[in-house]
This record gives C-alpha cells, sequence and structure tokens, in this order.
C-alpha cells in the first residue's frame, strides 16, 4: 500500500522511518493456546522466536516467556525457563499486574501471544516467511499446545492467493461468457472464438509487459485485464461486423478487408482516442484543481 504515496508524502516517510528504525509496520503475532504457567510450553515460545531471528526481516519479539527468562535470570538461576512450574508461578507473581501482561496473555492464562514485526513489505518476502513459519509449526508439534501464526503477513498471503485466484476465474469465465455471446450475436461459434483471439492476446502482452517492467498486480492493477477484455471486444465486433457487410456486398474478401480498415478502423480509432481521454481528462483534472486549491489555500493564509 506504501507504494501508492510519493516518496515525499508524510505516509510513505513514516513507513519508511518504521522499517529503518524499529524494525518494520506489520505485526506478526504467533498464538499459543495452552497452559501458559507450563515450562513446555514456554519453552516452546522461546524455540519458536529463536526461529523467527532467523529471518533477517524479524529483528525483534517478545513474549511472556521472555519476561519468565528475564525474572529468572534476575533472581540468580540463569536466563533460561525453569523445568518446575512452582519456580515459574512464583516469578508470575512478580509480574502479575505489570502493563505489559495483558498484552502478552488472557485474563485465565489459558492463551498467550509472540509479538513481532515483519521490517518489508514486499508480497514474495511475506509469502516465503508465511510458508517456512507455518512449515515450523506443522514440524514441530506439541501436545501441550496448539500454535498457530497470525498478523498482517498472513493476512497478505491470503489476499495475494484470493486476488490470483480470482483473476484467473473471472477472466476465464468472461472471455468464456464473451466466445458465447459473441457467437450467439454473430450466429456463429467460430465467429466468437475468432472475436476473443485479439482481447486474450492483448491481455497476454498486457501481463507481460507488467511483469516485465516491475508493475505489480495489486488491488489496483488487477482491474485493468477486466477493463481491457471490455473495451477491447467492441472492436473485435466491430472489425468483424464490418468485415461479413462488406463482403455480402461485394463478394471480394481483399475488398472487404479495404473497406472495414477504413470504415470500420476509423471508428475504432475515434473510440480509442474518446475512451483514453476519458480515462485520463480526470486525473488532469483532479491534478490541477488539487494544485489550484493549494495555491489558493496558501495565498489566503498568507
Amino acid at each position: 500500500m506504501a507504494d501508492y504515496f510519493k516518496k515525499d508524502n508524510p505516509t510513505r516517510v513514516a513507513e519508511d522511518v518504521m522499517q529503518k528504525k524499529f524494525g518494520g509496520s506489520l505485526p506478526v503475532f504467533v498464538v499459543f493456546e495452552g497452559d501458559m504457567q507450563s515450562p513446555e510450553v514456554l519453552k516452546m515460545m522461546i524455540s519458536t522466536e529463536h526461529f523467527m531471528k532467523e529471518d533477517p526481516n524479524i529483528e525483534i519479539t517478545q513474549s511472556i516467556a521472555d519476561l519468565i527468562e528475564q525474572m529468572n535470570d534476575a533472581m540468580g538461576e540463569g536466563k533460561k525457563i525453569p523445568d518446575d512450574k512452582a519456580k515459574i508461578e512464583q516469578l508470575w507473581f512478580l509480574l502479575d499486574g505489570q502493563e505489559v501482561m495483558p498484552q502478552l496473555v488472557n485474563d485465565n492464562l489459558s492463551k498467550g501471544i509472540i509479538q513481532s514485526k515483519f521490517a518489508l513489505v514486499d508480497s514474495k518476502e511475506l509469502e516465503v516467511f508465511t510458508a517456512k513459519m507455518n512449515r515450523f509449526i506443522e514440524e514441530n508439534p506439541n501436545e501441550h499446545c496448539k500454535i498457530e501464526l497470525t498478523g498482517m503477513p498472513s493476512v497478505y498471503d491470503k489476499l495475494n492467493k484470493s486476488l490470483i485466484n480470482s483473476q484467473y476465474n473471472s477472466l476465464l469465465i468472461a472471455i468464456i461468457m464473451v466466445v458465447l455471446i459473441v457467437g450467439l450475436i454473430l450466429r456463429s461459434a467460430s465467429k466468437g472464438i475468432f472475436a476473443a483471439i485479439p482481447v486474450v492476446a492483448t491481455i497476454i502482452v498486457l501481463f507481460g509487459f507488467m511483469g516485465i517492467t516491475g508493475i505489480p498486480l495489486d488491488i489496483a492493477t488487477v482491474l485493468v485485464a477486466s477493463i481491457a477484455l471490455g473495451i477491447g471486444i467492441d472492436y473485435s465486433i466491430h472489425v468483424i461486423t464490418g468485415f461479413n457487410k462488406h463482403l455480402i456486398s461485394h463478394g471480394d474478401a481483399e475488398k472487404a478487408i479495404e473497406e472495414t480498415i477504413l470504415l470500420s478502423g476509423k471508428a475504432i480509432i475515434i473510440n480509442v482516442i474518446s475512451v483514453s481521454a476519458g480515462f485520463f481528462s480526470p486525473s488532469v483534472f483532479a491534478n490541477r484543481a488539487l494544485a489550484k486549491f493549494r495555491l489558493t489555500g496558501c495565498h489566503k493564509h498568507v
């Protein structure tokens, strides 16, 4: 989302500061469901934190297990989780009432979390981290607690997968419907397929161009293919109907193609220019209006 803002925008600047100085802005949580005073559960928390810190995008983690280790170290028994639950309960008594406790465990001590932050917002890095954490949880089952990864990396990972799946499904359905509807209008299944071919080719080139130039497929750009499909099919219908009309009139394919280019071609060019102007004008007018508003506001303020 930060890429939608310019580099000097306060939101983008704040995001950069969070990533460079505070370890990121995307919260990561690992939820543990079990007895939070159990040595096995707390030791599993510590193991999970050590695994998380192996990722270069995770710098700091925090959990109740960290506090128990620190308290045990302060008591002179070393920075570790005690093996005896009674000792943990004694250390817990010293921590009880601290403001941080409600952020790490619930009231009945049946759930606890590891808090952390992810440094980057790159979708590939988020996907790799999420897959790695889920694999760690699967490979390290614990009979004393249930572990689950939550937080924004998991949300973004599921959102990206849903976005791509929706894109594939919607385009496939749209192309099939275009072929059927155009085929019915023109009373020919082959003409419906021919009408869809240039549109599909355009979408392939479009996604190829986005991949080469590094334009991401996100919530905004995912609409481009649908717009291209909706606009492009009109041009196919113009050409096919124009060619059929001139072919029936003259009976000569070359003459029909020439007249189609001269007549339908002009209409398509005019359509392209008008549609492009329609998409281009609002952004230009909006930028001009915003600039005028800022200048007027500054003038009045002075």
